[in-house]
């Protein structure tokens, strides 16, 4: 059973020219209010994930963030997957990873982490059905189309 979810920041969460992908951090959002502990690994430098996090506000759901310039390990490298497990305390086979290149998944999977590859944000709440961390009822729906107050991307 899922019981954290890590994610990618960019092109996951923000696409670096048009800001917060708003479909991605809806279920950001929604996971976090479903009370799962978030996760997020990210190919960055201190700095600039510093400035990253000044900017949008909803970086600050995650529960712990591993930057790689700040370890000196970087994605696809199984070895940040096994520091992401070790330093939060994760269990592999209760973690699922969302990254949308095909060689970060790919090193998710060698760590023993469940992982899926993000197309959009559609098909991303499909894969999170699919695992049983997220299903929805008409009733879940929003119809205000808004990733909700606080999210910084509007």
């Amino acid at each position: 059973m899922i019981k954290n979810v890590v994610f990618d920041i960019y092109d996951v969460l923000i696409d670096g020219l048009e800001g917060p992908i708003h479909g991605s951090v809806d279920l950001l959002m929604e996971l976090k209010d479903r009370g799962f502990p978030l996760y997020a690994i990210t190919n960055m430098s201190t700095e600039g994930f510093q400035s990253l996090k000044q900017e949008y506000p909803f970086l600050r759901l995650f529960d712990g963030i591993v930057v790689s310039g700040s370890i000196g390990l970087a994605k696809p490298d199984p070895k940040i997957f096994m520091h992401l497990l070790n330093q939060f305390g994760l269990n592999p086979r209760e973690t699922l990873f969302i990254d949308d290149k095909a060689s970060n998944v790919q090193g998710a999977l060698d760590a023993g982490i469940y992982a899926v590859r993000f197309e959009n944000p559609r098909q991303l709440e499909k894969s999170l059905e699919t695992y049983k961390v997220l299903w929805f009822t008409d009733e879940d729906e929003d119809s205000s189309g808004g990733c909700g107050s606080g999210c910084g991307c509007h």
